[in-house]
């Protein structure tokens, strides 16, 4: 009994944190150039196509990570704006003002840029069926560099993972 308990109350903070991350900026709306990147990132990095289901997967998780460096950028700016005020840090008043900056509206979307990558690494022109799991990893690596995500950054990390979540091979 005391096992089961431990081990409930050890898992408790990891499954807090799915909970919360699962939440993040499912309806994330795209601008049409973010669209049209995370797209282009899907085909010509991932060497999947348009109307496959992994396809799909892709472009999901994609838009989901850039929604999250959106919304970590947004906190990073209500952050600078609060100290500027010279808000002491960990206050009731900093956590407000974040709150309050935050409210204000949302920032100016993220450019998008065009699709670079290393061709070599990442077997350029291949399908992703064609390749080994070494390269379909550089890949999911590569698209994640796409949004400017920054390797061994948190964002990056959490991109790659879902990325490689998403296009795992149905057990069924």
């Amino acid at each position: 009994m005391l096992r089961t308990l431990t081990a409930a109350a050890a898992a408790l903070p990891l499954l807090m944190g799915c909970a919360a991350f699962a939440n993040t900026d499912d309806t994330y709306d795209m601008t049409p150039d973010q669209a049209q990147l995370v797209s282009a990132t899907c085909t010509k990095v991932m060497g999947l196509r348009k109307g496959e289901t992994y396809f799909a997967e892709c472009r999901d998780s994609l838009a989901r990570s850039l929604a999250r460096r959106e919304a970590a950028y947004r906190t990073a700016a209500s952050d600078e704006t609060c100290r500027r005020q010279g808000l002491p840090m960990d206050s009731a008043a900093m956590a407000t003002c974040m709150l309050d900056s935050g409210a204000a509206g949302r920032p100016a979307p993220l450019a998008a840029e065009p699709v670079a990558f290393s061709a070599e690494v990442t077997e350029a022109g291949k399908s992703y069926y064609s390749v080994t799991n070494d390269v379909k990893f550089q890949r999911e690596r590569y698209s994640c560099a796409q949004l400017g995500l920054m390797p061994g950054g948190a964002l990056f990390g959490e991109c790659v993972a879902s990325l490689e979540g998403a296009l795992l091979p149905d057990p069924n």
